[in-house]
């Protein structure tokens, strides 16, 4: 699918691994940072599309995927905390670093968006769907990987974890129009 996606000039920003793998620059590629490879010009070339997830939702699958993946570059961390509410307090104190808005991932170094379209996961079908109606593509189905077996993300939070992710996510709540409430 994706050299289709670069013959009709898309490029696909996913949050989790970039759309192609760069020595010396991490797995977790900012759109600033493709735009620098590419060049700006390149860049303006591609209609650039990205997914985002809901900040709560976002934690509580981290937190499940490092339990459950032995290899994940936390899962000693993780799997040493008392619950998910430890996990919280340590994802924005000690990981403050690796944590980051998926905001952050989509603007320029001025903030500016880069992105021109940005679908949520939660409507992932129906925003694939526009995507492909826009180049012509025929509808695609989505595999689902990576899923995890848990209840709902509503029922992780507490009003101090709830109020952590928040304040830690301000920018995506804004930008992508997440309901936060409580």
């Amino acid at each position: 699918m994706l050299n289709n996606l670069f013959d009709r000039n898309l490029l696909y920003i996913k949050l989790e691994v970039p759309f192609f793998s760069i020595q010396n620059f991490g797995m977790h590629l900012h759109a600033y940072q493709i735009q620098e490879i590419l060049g700006k010009e390149v860049f303006s070339d591609y209609w650039v599309f990205s997914f985002v997830r809901n900040p709560r939702e976002r934690e509580v699958s981290e937190y499940h995927y490092a339990l459950k993946n032995p290899n994940h570059r936390e899962h000693r961390a993780i799997s040493a905390l008392r619950d998910f509410d430890d996990f919280i307090r340590w994802r924005f104190s000690v990981d403050k670093l690796n944590c980051k808005s998926q905001k952050s991932y989509l603007v320029d170094i001025d903030g500016k968006m880069l992105a021109n379209y940005v679908g949520n996961t939660s409507t992932i079908d129906e925003d694939l769907k526009h995507i492909c109606n826009r180049f012509g593509i025929e509808d695609v189905a989505i595999a689902r990987k990576n899923s995890s077996n848990h209840s709902a993300y509503q029922e992780y939070f507490n009003s101090e974890t709830q109020r952590a992710v928040r304040e830690f996510y301000q920018d995506d709540i804004e930008e992508f129009g997440f309901e936060f409430d409580s």
